[in-house]
Order: structure tokens, then sequence, then C-alpha cells
């Protein structure tokens, strides 16, 4: 196990550090680069002040040895802003990372993307970045009562395509190699809605009615799996599942006629859907929805082709080996 620290004064202490920017993989390059960003401080000389940069680190994802760091520049806002700054890696492709800066409110972040291979920045942008998907950003513009998304490229940071309509409970996310999850409340027609578009060009894939709260895992392989509150006036919860690449609704519960409810999803990796019905854990065939196994012991938080790992009540996370 290696643990990488900022070679500067960090802002954020390990323990303030949310447990949430800490959940997804991290992005290792075509190069086997890993990039580990820090909010750190530069002390200051004489009549110069300390500022507040990102450190980032490169690492080789093979040996786990520091290759080399480069410090970019904060913007004004992020200077002189109080409390901690969130720092995390947003994705990548290919040889560029995403890596972002911002406030607990998502109303000021500054996103960067750096060129991995050649070690150089490429541009830097006061948005609010979303998600990497393929070689487009996805960003959101606005404040939290009237949302736009957008699309940059990755490489120059050139708007490619921009969604007209605001909305307000905005979420994007990857959902497969170039497919983006949207989803929210529009203005216009004031309806719930999640939509599952083409990420190179805008181009709206599936549109599906009447559910909120959306969240989707992408398997690695060939499916998406989505949980999220079906909006008929019983918030009743729903998980189904659309292909990675065209969007297509694939599977959906509850079924009532097959008398199947809905389960509450924990991972999802490699043809497999993990989580709990009843209390009890289940894993499902992400492809059909079928139940592939209906005692499997355990519902994995996290998972991969090497291992699970489950969290107990008391905190305690636990490793499994992972099973075919």
């Amino acid at each position: 196990m290696t643990t990488v620290l900022p070679q500067q004064n960090p802002l954020v202490s390990r323990q303030s550090v949310p447990s949430e920017e800490l959940a997804g993989p991290p992005f290792i390059s075509d190069n086997g680069d890993v990039a580990v960003p820090f909010a750190v401080r530069i002390p200051g000389s004489g009549t110069t002040p300390d500022t507040r940069a990102v450190e980032l680190i490169v690492v080789d994802a093979s040996s786990a040895a520091a290759k080399w760091s480069t410090n970019l520049q904060l913007p004004e806002w992020a200077q002189k802003a109080f409390g901690d700054l969130t720092v995390k890696v947003v994705g990548g492709h290919s040889d560029i990372v995403l890596v972002q800066v911002s406030r607990s409110d998502f109303n000021e972040a500054t996103a960067y993307a750096v060129n991995l291979r050649t070690r150089r920045s490429l541009w830097q942008k006061n948005v609010a970045a979303t998600a990497v998907v393929g070689s487009t950003v996805t960003v959101l513009e606005g404040d939290d009562s009237d949302r736009h998304l957008k699309a940059l490229d990755l490489a120059t940071g050139e708007q490619a395509w921009a969604d007209p309509e605001g909305a307000t409970y905005v979420r994007a996310a990857t959902a497969g190699p170039n497919l983006l999850q949207y989803s929210g409340r529009q203005h216009t027609q004031g309806r719930y809605f999640a939509k599952f578009l083409d990420a190179r060009t805008g181009k709206v894939l599936n549109d599906i009615d009447n559910i909120s709260d959306i969240t989707c895992t992408y398997d690695g392989k060939s499916v998406t799996v989505c949980s999220g509150d079906f909006k008929n006036y019983s918030d009743d919860k729903r998980v189904f599942a659309v292909d990675a690449t065209t969007g297509k609704q694939l599977w959906q519960l509850p079924d009532a006629a097959a008398n199947r409810i809905a389960p509450t999803i924990t991972a999802v990796w490699n043809g497999r859907a993990y989580g709990t019905a009843q209390r009890r854990a289940i894993a499902l065939d992400a492809r059909t929805g079928a139940d592939a196994n209906v005692s499997p012991g355990l519902a994995p938080g996290l998972v991969n082709g090497y291992t699970g790992l489950t969290m107990e009540e008391d905190g305690t996370v636990t490793a499994h080996p992972a099973t075919s």
C-alpha cells in the first residue's frame, strides 16, 4: 500500500476530506499515469504573501512511484475562499485528466485540463464540471434555480454543444463510454426527466418521464443500471437498466405482473448488479434484470474483477475475493 502526500502544506486536513469524493476510481492514462491532486498553501517570503494552489502529483500506476508534479494556479475566488476547498479528479480520457477545485455549494468551481504525457496544462475555466464522457466534459452553468447543461471538448475547452432549456435538481454523470445520463426537472413543462444522451453530439437517445433523484452505474462492459424515485404521487423506488451504447431501456423493477419488487442497488460490475431486497443480499443479471443469485451472502458497495468491499454498521470495511 502506498500513500501519496503533497510536498506543500495541505489546505484540507485528511479528517475533513468528504468521503464521497474518495469513492470513485482514479483516472489512469494510456501511459500508465495516475493523477493525484491536493489543495495546498505555498509559503510566501518577505513581502510576498502565501498563495494557494492545486498541487498535481503524477504517479506511475505499476510501481506507485511519484514521477513528477506541478502547481496549478488557483483563481481569485479560491485564493480568498473561507473554509475547505474540494479538489478532485473529475475524469479523463487518453492522456488528458480533468481536475476541479470547488466549494461545497458548487456555485464556484474551476476546472483544469492537463496532458499527463506532455506535462502541459491545456486550459483552465471557471466552470462546474460534472463528468468526463469519452473526450467530452459536461459542465453545469447557473445556480440551483436554473441550471444549464453544456459540453466542452476535453482537449481544447471549446464548447461542443449545449442544452437550451434550463432545469433544477440537475444531475449529469457518465453512463457508458460515450453515454451521458442527465436528469432534473424542466422549467417549461415542470416534469421530472431522465435523459440519456450521446455525449459527443448532445443527441437525446432516450427520455424517461417522471423519475427523480436518479443515480446510474456503468458495469464496465455493456449495461448501465439506474435507481430513482418514480414520481407517480407515491414516490415508489424504481430500478432499471439501459444499454450503455444506445441508451435503450432493457428492463425495469418493480414488475407487478411478475410479482417482483425493486431492490436497493449497491454496486454494478461486469454484467452483475448487487444489492439488497427485503434485507437480504441479492445479485441480478445486469442485462436482463433476472435474479442471478438469490442468496449471494453479501451486497458489496464497491466491486471489481478481484475484490468486493462491504461496510458494516460499525464502519468496518471488509474485502472479499471476487468470483465469477
